[in-house]
């Protein structure tokens, strides 16, 4: 079974844009993501596909949208499930998501993971990552980035895996 990662930088009030821009700059975070996503199925809402365009130079995207077309040459899918069985099919282990907000809701449910960096500000904006039940989750490891001359905010960078449904968690 391929894991799904969701893969999100939100600040404390689960802010993640704003007017479809990040509200943030931070190169340690921005490093963090590339790394993490270099070379793996990644699944983008079209405005964040579009907001993005030139970063997929060593990835395999896909898009999601109700235009099921290709965008570009890239791969357009209608639902995550989709796109992990595509992913899948193509030899990958792992799909992770890169958002939108509506793109992590609708991922959310089929989440093995989550890799979150914590942005230690109250930074407001109209996009949002999803309320998820902590519950369902436990945390795996955590990392803390302080502020630094490159970086304004401090950071601390999460890893949640989705407990299993025995576990009582």
């Amino acid at each position: 079974m391929i894991r799904v990662t969701l893969i999100a930088a939100l600040a404390r009030v689960r802010t993640i844009g704003d007017g479809g821009k990040i509200p943030w700059h931070l190169p340690r975070d921005v490093a963090h993501f590339r790394a993490y996503t270099l070379g793996k199925a990644l699944l983008a809402g079209r405005r964040t596909f579009e907001e993005m365009r030139g970063w997929f130079t060593d990835h395999t995207p896909f898009i999601l949208t109700n235009q099921p077309t290709r965008r570009g040459g890239f791969r357009t899918v209608r639902t995550p499930a989709q796109a992990a069985e595509a992913a899948a099919g193509l030899g990958f282990d792992e799909l992770v998501v890169i958002g939108g907000a509506q793109t992590y809701a609708a991922a959310l449910p089929a989440a093995t993971d989550l890799l979150l960096t914590r942005i230690e500000a109250d930074i407001t904006g109209d996009s949002r990552f999803p309320r998820w039940d902590v519950a369902a989750w436990r945390l795996d490891r955590r990392e803390e980035w302080p502020a630094d001359a490159d970086n304004e905010f401090a950071m601390t960078l999460e890893h949640w895996q989705r407990s299993a449904p025995d576990s009582g968690h």
